[in-house]
């Protein structure tokens, strides 16, 4: 008869096997840039705008052209937005690029 070690009467059944710790507001930053805000930006009117500043200034660090080209800009904002799961209103449709641009006003992206 083989003994089984026994477990200290205090611990936790599967202690340490395969679980998920809370996630900390670090691991949220690293999982999830986008909802982070820049300590730059003014106060956003609307939850989705702090990913949307977020997005364009990656999509700027890639392509300077874009500062130029606002339209363009918005619409990539938009696909970027809609790609990571930031939807209108929980329904299944992107922000409209028109929208998107209120968002980048008092903004300084350059």
């Amino acid at each position: 008869n083989p003994t089984v070690p026994r477990r200290p009467p205090n611990a936790q059944p599967n202690a340490g096997k395969n679980q998920k710790s809370n996630p900390t507001p670090a691991d949220q930053q690293n999982e999830k840039p986008w909802l982070v805000p820049d300590e730059n930006d003014p106060p956003p009117e609307h939850d989705w705008y702090i990913p949307a500043r977020y997005f364009a200034r990656e999509l700027i660090v890639e392509n300077s052209k874009l500062l130029l080209k606002r339209d363009l800009l918005a619409k990539k904002v938009s696909d970027s937005m809609f790609n990571v799961g930031i939807k209108k209103r929980g329904i299944a449709k992107r922000y409209n690029p028109a929208t998107i641009k209120k968002a980048f006003s008092n903004v300084k992206f350059g």
